[in-house]
Formats: structure tokens, sequence, C-alpha cells
């Protein structure tokens, strides 16, 4: 269990009628929003960043996606446009670099 720690105390959302359906959800998925995210960074460890990012998502939208057939696609969506978002700021970022550069 690499990501899920538990529930905060007093953050579940109203629908949510006890903080094991979300941590069901998460162990059910969790292998393939990482392993997505992986395939396109490349990097563990901004994997797991990303892979935790989107779980925190589907827990602020919980009362979607609890119910719908579409999870583990919006979960594979989020964490792919994550991916893309992280690698167009490092982009951004060592663009700034390279204009720095002396020629």
């Amino acid at each position: 269990m690499w990501l899920w720690q538990g529930a905060a105390p007093g953050r579940v959302p109203p629908c949510m009628s006890h903080p094991r359906d979300f941590e069901s959800f998460v162990l059910e998925h969790q292998d393939k929003v990482f392993a997505t995210a992986l395939r396109i960074l490349g990097n563990e460890t901004e994997a797991r960043d990303v892979a935790q990012e989107t779980f925190v998502r589907a827990w602020h939208h919980w009362d979607d996606v609890a119910t719908s057939a579409a999870a583990a696609g919006w979960l594979k969506t989020v964490a792919r446009n994550q991916c893309i978002n992280l690698l167009q700021r490092h982009r951004a970022r060592w663009s700034t670099f390279t204009d720095l550069s002396p020629d």
C-alpha cells in the first residue's frame, strides 16, 4: 500500500459512507494510475507525485467518481494531463536556462 495512508479525521466527503470506500478505490486503481504516469514521465518519483495528485483530485470529486463506471478512464485522463503539464513546466524552465546561456 504505497499511496494510501488513510483519511484525515473530519475530511470525509459527505457521500462517502466510510473512509474505507476511498481506500478500496485507491487500492483498486493505484497501480494503473502509477503505471500511466511512469510510462509518460520515465521517472518513478515524479510518477508517484502525479499519482498522488490524481487521487487527491478524485477525493475532491468523490461525489462524481464514486458512482461512475468510467472512473478508471477519468483517473487515467487526469494522470495523463498532469504528466503533460509537468513536462511543459520542465520544458519552459529549461528553455529559460537555454536563453540565458552565452552564445
